[in-house]
């Protein structure tokens, strides 16, 4: 959770700033952007949106990326990309998720990509970890 009156964030944003070469002229040393919000709260979004909008230029590359996005079934599909970005009807999951969602489409970027740590996910030292650790780099590579 980031406060909105943190002192921290105007020094975060300036580190960042620097690290981005932002006005700067120097040449940009990354080859993409992830941008990290909680699925579970709309105010890391607004957060994170406010990041991108005051470093980031439009070439840059970007992803977002959902933490939290536990499923209670067990079942580790990303529906982000795997279903047209549309969650089953059987999950509600926060706002946080679909405002990205829309963020994105609105930038031509890819959708937004949830998981989790969970063994369920990404945490996993089984067959589903694997194929959901080999599905994200997937991911992050179209971008």
């Amino acid at each position: 959770e980031v406060p909105e009156e943190d002192p921290l964030q105007a020094q975060n944003k300036t580190e960042l700033s620097a690290m981005l070469g932002r006005g700067n002229g120097k040449q940009q040393k990354f080859d993409l952007v992830v941008f990290a919000f909680d699925c579970t709260d709309p105010s890391s979004v607004s957060y994170v949106k406010d990041v991108e909008s005051e470093l980031l230029t439009d070439e840059v590359p970007r992803v977002f990326l959902g933490t939290k996005k536990d499923m209670p079934d067990g079942n580790a599909g990303n529906w982000s990309s795997e279903h047209d970005i549309e969650a089953p009807s059987s999950i509600n999951y926060s706002s946080a998720a679909t405002q990205v969602k829309h963020h994105c489409a609105e930038l031509d970027l890819e959708p937004p990509l949830l998981t989790s740590a969970s063994k369920t996910m990404l945490g996993g030292d089984d067959e589903e970890g694997a194929r959901q650790r080999r599905f994200t780099l997937e991911h992050l590579a179209r971008c």
